[in-house]
């Protein structure tokens, strides 16, 4: 996917994403879906390996992670 994406953008090109960290899964309404664990680490080795300049990651934590199954949402801005 993250090739996918990347091949649409100029070079320079702005690539902007968030992502949970540390989910099992995700809650929606009642219900919850699978979701991949990722931490900071895998973040930036995924984008890095397809070519991605990690311009600035920031991290907020989850208000209720017991309710919500991940700790924590990341922002991440990238660049090709």
């Amino acid at each position: 996917m993250l090739y996918n994406i990347r091949s649409y953008l100029k070079v320079g090109g702005k690539f902007l994403m968030t992502a949970l960290g540390g989910a099992s899964v995700y809650r929606s309404g009642n219900r919850y879906f699978p979701a991949i664990y990722l931490d900071r680490g895998l973040i930036e080795k995924y984008l890095s390996e397809v070519g991605f300049k990690i311009v600035k990651i920031n991290k907020l934590l989850a208000d209720n992670p017991e309710v919500s199954k991940y700790h924590s949402i990341y922002l991440i801005e990238a660049e090709k």
